[in-house]
C-alpha cells in the first residue's frame, strides 16, 4: 500500500506541473497580444454602452517600469533641473556645469537665481573668493583653485565684481603674472554681463591686459590704484559708465588728460594736494554731470572754476571745504546740497533753486548754519545732524511756507518755539525733533494746530528723537 501511494503522489506532481506549464503558455500569449495592441478597442456601444481601454493594467504597469528604467537626467526639462541644482553645493554645481552641455542650461538658471544679483570678490592677496548677499555681508567662500572654473562656467552671468590686488608698490613677478591671468579671464568671460566693477590697488598694467571693452558696465570704482597714463583710456574700456568713483587716493599721470564719458551722470572725487588740475580737466570734459561729490584738498576758488563747466548740476555734495579766499560761487541750477564736516568762516555758495539741504557740521561751530538756512527761502526739505541749531529763536528764523520736511535730529528747543514754528510752516508735513523729556512731544501735539500725530520715537545718545507727521 505504501508503494502505491508513493507512485500515485508522483503522478499527481507531474500532472500539476503540466497544468502550470499550460497556464504559463496561455498567459504569455495573452500578454504578447496586449503588447501588440496600440489603440483602444471598442465594443458594441448599443449593447453595453461602455468603452473598454486597452492595454490592460498589466501592460500599463510594465510600461511605467520600462519608462523609469530608460529615463535619464538629461531627459528632464530645464525647470526641474533648476530646482534640483539649486539644492546642490556650489562645488557640485560647478562640476555639473563643466561636465555636461545638456545640463548646462539648468545649472545656469540655478546659478542665476541663487547668485546672479550677488557681488563676487576675487582677493588675490588672501587667495580667496567670496560671495556677498544683498546687504553686503560675506555668505559663501570658494576655494582659490576654482577661480578659473567659476569664470569659465558662470562668468557670463556675473553682474557685480570686486577685484582686490596685492597691496604692494613693488609686487613680485608671480603676483603680477597671477593678476594678469585673472584680468584676461574676467575680460574674456565677463565683459558682456558685468554691470558694476571695483578695482582695489591695481597696477597701471591692468588696463593693458584688456582685449575688449566692458560694454554693459555702468558703475566703476577705483581705490588706491595706479592708473598712470591709462587714465585717458577709461572711456575706451568703459564706454557706458554712469557712475565713476575716485573717492580714495589713486596714482594719476601728469601727462595725459582725462577721458570724456558720454553717459556719465555721477562723479565721486577725492582730490589730493597735487592733483587738482587732473580732476579739473575731468570736470571740464564732462559738463553733463548731475551728481558731484568732492572731498580732499580744495578751496572755493577751485569750486568756482569747476562750476563754470557744470551748468546742469542738480546735486552737489562735498566735504572738508577750505574757504581761504572771499570768492563766492553762484550755482543757479543746483537743486540739492550736502555739506559734511565743513567749517568755513563765510559760506562761499549762493543759489537760486535750492530745494534740499543736508548739513553735518563740525562740533562747536554753529554760527553760520542758521544764516545759511535762513537765506534759502526755496527750501522744501532740510536735514541737520548737529546737536544744536544756533541760539534761542533760531528755529523761527528758518520758518518758511515752502518747507515740507524738516529733520533736526539732535536739536532741542523750547516748546513754545516749536509750536510757533509748526504753525508758521503751513506746508510742513513731517517734522523730526529732539526732546529731553518723553512727555514734551505730547504737549507740542496738543498745543499745535492741525492733525499732527507721532509716527516714531527712539532714544539716541540721551535724546528722545520724535517724528511727527501731518
Amino acid at each position: 500500500m505504501s508503494i502505491r501511494k508513493k507512485t500515485a503522489s508522483k503522478k499527481d506532481v507531474k500532472a500539476v506541473k503540466r497544468q502550470q506549464e499550460v497556464y504559463n503558455k496561455r498567459a504569455s500569449k495573452r500578454f504578447k497580444k496586449s503588447m501588440a495592441v496600440s489603440t483602444p478597442v471598442k465594443t458594441n456601444e448599443r449593447s453595453s454602452g461602455k468603452k473598454i481601454d486597452q492595454p490592460k493594467k498589466v501592460y500599463n504597469t510594465r510600461l511605467r517600469c520600462r519608462m523609469k528604467e530608460e529615463m535619464k537626467l538629461t531627459d528632464v526639462n530645464v525647470d526641474c533641473l533648476e530646482n534640483i541644482f539649486k539644492r546642490m553645493r556650489f562645488t557640485d554645481l560647478l562640476s555639473v556645469a563643466e561636465s555636461n552641455k545638456q545640463l548646462k542650461p539648468g545649472a545656469d538658471l540655478a546659478f542665476k537665481s541663487r547668485y546672479g544679483r550677488r557681488s563676487i570678490e576675487i582677493d588675490l592677496e588672501s587667495k580667496s573668493i567670496y560671495f556677498y548677499n544683498m546687504k553686503g555681508r560675506r555668505t559663501t567662500k570658494i576655494r582659490w583653485s576654482l577661480r578659473f572654473k567659476l569664470l569659465r562656467c558662470f562668468g557670463h552671468l556675473m553682474s557685480k565684481l570686486k577685484i582686490a590686488y596685492v597691496r604692494s608698490r613693488d609686487p613680485s613677478p608671480e603676483d603680477s603674472k597671477r593678476a594678469a591671468h585673472i584680468d584676461r579671464y574676467i575680460n574674456k568671460y565677463c565683459a558682456k554681463s558685468m554691470m558694476e566693477i571695483k578695482f582695489e590697488h591695481c597696477e597701471a598694467r591692468t588696463l593693458q591686459d584688456l582685449k575688449k571693452p566692458f560694454a554693459a558696465v555702468e558703475s566703476v570704482r577705483f581705490v588706491g590704484c595706479e592708473l598712470g597714463s591709462k587714465w585717458s583710456e577709461l572711456s575706451k574700456w568703459f564706454p557706458k559708465v554712469r557712475y565713476l568713483d575716485f573717492s580714495c587716493e589713486n596714482e594719476l599721470s601728469n601727462r595725459k588728460k582725462a577721458a570724456h564719458f558720454p553717459d556719465l551722470q555721477e562723479l565721486n572725487l577725492y582730490i589730493p594736494r597735487d592733483r587738482k588740475k587732473h580732476f579739473a580737466s575731468l570736470l571740464r570734459l564732462n559738463p553733463n554731470l548731475r551728481t558731484l561729490s568732492i572731498s580732499g584738498y580744495f578751496d572755493a576758488k577751485y569750486l568756482q572754476n569747476a562750476s563754470e563747466h557744470l551748468q546742469h548740476l542738480k546735486v552737489h555734495s562735498y566735504r572738508d571745504i577750505v574757504n581761504s579766499s572771499n570768492t563766492t560761487i553762484h550755482c543757479p541750477n543746483m537743486k540739492e546740497l550736502t555739506l559734511q564736516n565743513i567749517a568755513p568762516e563765510r559760506f562761499p555758495l549762493t543759489f537760486d533753486q535750492l530745494t534740499e539741504l543736508i548739513i553735518t557740521p563740525i562740533a562747536n561751530n554753529y554760527n553760520y548754519v542758521d544764516l545759511i538756512i535762513s537765506k534759502q527761502m526755496s527750501l522744501s526739505k532740510l536735514t541737520y545732524w548737529g546737536s544744536k541749531l544756533g541760539e534761542q529763536g533760531s528755529l523761527l528764523k528758518i520758518a518758511s511756507t515752502s518747507l515740507i520736511e524738516v529733520n533736526l535730529f539732535y536739536c532741542r528747543f523750547q516748546i513754545d518755539e516749536v509750536v510757533t514754528f509748526m504753525d508758521k510752516c503751513t506746508a510742513l508735513t513731517k517734522f523730526t525733533l529732539g526732546f529731553d523729556n518723553e512727555n514734551d512731544h505730547r504737549v507740542v501735539l496738543s498745543q499745535s494746530s492741525g492733525p499732527w500725530r507721532r509716527t516714531s520715537m527712539k532714544r539716541l545718545n540721551g535724546v528722545m528723537i520724535v517724528t511727527m507727521e501731518r
